[in-house]
């Protein structure tokens, strides 16, 4: 991400912890706190999840598309 504080893999800790282990943002902001000594607001963790998503969009999209328009025949 152009002019970001942060590097590629805190932002896919962000979104794997996020989406696939159902951290909330309170716990992953706890969590920088304590174990990386740092404030990590759960505003900066929504904000940054939201701008990766938006350009990704277009290919979201299409693979929902696919799985709704998926035939399993019958």
């Amino acid at each position: 991400m152009p002019k970001a504080k942060f590097t590629e893999s805190v932002q896919a800790h962000l979104i794997a912890s996020k989406l696939d282990d159902r951290q909330p943002f309170y716990h992953l902001e706890e969590q920088f706190e304590t174990r990386a000594g740092f404030s990590f607001p759960r505003q900066t963790m929504a904000r940054t999840v939201i701008d990766c998503a938006t350009p990704r969009q277009p290919l979201i999209n299409f693979l929902i598309d696919g799985v709704i328009g998926y035939d399993i025949g019958a």
